[in-house]
């Protein structure tokens, strides 16, 4: 998960507002918008919920139980509709993170398949994080993985010619055999090479 001042600062800047639009339609002091957006201060759920709501957006909240393992499954809704990045590399990270915390939960955490997205670039991606996962930890590849087709045309990083290239050079043998020629870094924290 993002930091609120993140959050706020994306959502107001791609939404075309000013800090004192939010301010007024949050019905804060724009001082409030100004430190949230600095990370001055952590605001309250409640006044997130305000600030986001002000930005034209609804916050959803998730609770969890905290003794459960994360499942890859769950990233299947990981699609950032609101920008052209794509994948939320956040949540991304957030599971590879736990699961080097936990690597006695890698099995369960990859067994359950995700429900097909609409975007074929976030499926691809989950097998082949699944599939370098479970190589990773020397247990079975799940099943099925090998039902998830390749990219029809590459997927490398945006951005200029070199960053791709450098990019396509840190992609995982698991990437690369479905087209995908993005950097480890994207979802493991510390790259363990392919």
């Amino acid at each position: 998960m993002e930091a609120p001042s993140v959050t706020l600062t994306r959502l107001r800047t791609s939404a075309g507002l000013s800090r004192r639009a939010v301010a007024k339609r949050a019905g804060v002091a724009i001082s409030t918008v100004s430190k949230v957006e600095a990370g001055e201060i952590d605001p309250t759920v409640t006044m997130f919920q305000r600030l986001i709501a002000a930005t034209g957006r609804d916050l959803d909240l998730v609770v969890r139980d905290t003794g459960e393992a994360p499942a890859l499954a769950d990233l299947a809704d990981a699609w950032r509709e609101d920008s052209e990045s794509g994948p939320d590399w956040t949540r991304f990270r957030g599971f590879t993170g736990w699961l080097a915390r936990h690597p006695e939960a890698t099995g369960t955490a990859l067994a359950r398949p995700p429900i097909r997205s609409s975007h074929e670039r976030l499926d691809a991606l989950l097998a082949s994080v699944a599939e370098k996962t479970a190589d990773d930890a020397g247990i079975p590849r799940p099943r099925w993985c090998a039902k998830v087709p390749s990219l029809s045309e590459v997927w490398y990083s945006s951005g200029p010619r070199q960053v791709g290239e450098r990019a396509a050079r840190g992609a995982p043998t698991q990437f690369r055999k479905r087209n995908i020629y993005l950097s480890a870094r994207n979802v493991w924290r510390t790259p363990t090479g392919d």
